[in-house]
């Protein structure tokens, strides 16, 4: 395909029937492998940024968001970073209406070899949609790819967004051929997580960066000095929620046919199996009397036959000491 303007080789776009479809199809490409090199995803809100972002990490992916209301320096941070060290960038883009305020200033993105650009969210018109692509191209993105997921709502901007495209000469949208039976597999597994990401958790996502970007400003390093205990209370904004691990993996049976591995029978170690049961076995054991002896009436309980759990009554035990009942001596007053 004959490369356009803008030095992407590929347009393509797929219809989605929800929103839901988008965090689908969006996991599975990147967790499957399925698209390589660095990822720039763009959306139309804030909100819906950092509800990607959360359900991207809840999958061990980690993701950075770039927005236009951190300030310039930890905008250029987030840009080196994901430059140097991470693969996907979540790109705050608002409408035009809200680009036009004279307080939004975009941030381009040149020095990273980027090979996909996800349009999460279509962009409101085409001016906009061609500033996205101008934003990240590069001499090292030469073999960029685009993606635009649209859905019902995004339906008649995408037709007039094409429309005018053919007119200007440049390269047509291309609907991407997938069996979208592959995306099935792991509806079950988004959708759960998607109804952890609450409003509650994306507003706290949301002012853990501005703390953030409070504490990495040099302008209040000297209020810090002053008063440390500012610092000490924005510095909490650093602790992270660890997303489960198992989640990290995809379980075989979700891959798809053509990734799966010949199955491999594990070998088992016969001795140390063995161990493993009796000491499991022994355990359920113990749990059962100790069951039964949380329900026995207490008087009728010889205290004498109770198996010691005190560390000082071991260690007598252990060196013979005398370990009969003693009677007290009174304590003269």
């Amino acid at each position: 395909m004959a490369e356009n303007e803008e030095g992407s080789n590929s347009n393509a776009y797929l219809e989605v029937k929800g929103e839901s479809d988008k965090f689908i199809i969006v996991y599975t490409l990147i967790k499957l492998g399925l698209i390589s090199g660095k990822v720039v995803i763009y959306t139309n809100t804030k909100d819906e940024g950092y509800k990607l972002k959360l359900f991207l990490e809840e999958f061990h992916i980690k993701t950075l968001i770039l927005s236009y209301q951190l300030p310039k320096a930890t905008r250029h941070l987030t840009v080196t970073n994901f430059v140097k060290t991470n693969d996907v960038l979540i790109v705050i883009d608002p409408d035009e209406k809200e680009s036009e305020n004279k307080d939004t200033k975009r941030h381009k993105i040149y020095k990273a070899a980027i090979s996909v650009l996800i349009n999460f969210d279509f962009p409101s018109s085409t001016r906009l949609f061609k500033r996205r692509v101008a934003d990240i191209s590069s001499e090292r993105s030469q073999n960029l790819s685009l993606l635009s997921l649209i859905d019902p709502s995004e339906l008649k901007t995408f037709a007039q967004t094409s429309k005018k495209l053919l007119k200007q000469g440049r390269m047509p949208f291309e609907l991407l051929e997938v069996k979208m039976d592959q995306f099935e597999k792991f509806r079950y597994r988004c959708e759960d997580i998607l109804k952890t990401v609450t409003d509650k958790k994306i507003k706290a996502c949301q002012m853990n960066d501005v703390k953030k970007a409070i504490l990495s400003a040099k302008e209040v390093k000297n209020q810090f000095e002053i008063n440390p205990e500012d610092k000490k209370i924005l510095a909490e904004a650093k602790k992270r929620h660890r997303p489960p691990r198992h989640l990290s993996i995809v379980p075989e049976y979700l891959m798809p046919e053509s990734m799966q591995k010949e199955h491999k029978p594990h070998k088992v170690n016969k001795a140390e199996f063995e161990k493993k049961l009796a000491k499991r076995q022994k355990r359920e054991v113990h749990d059962v009397e100790e069951k039964e002896l949380m329900e026995e009436t207490p008087e009728n309980i010889a205290w004498q036959d109770l198996a010691p759990t005190s560390n000082r009554k071991l260690w007598k035990i252990r060196h013979h000491y005398n370990m009969g009942k003693r009677s007290r001596k009174p304590r003269r007053y």
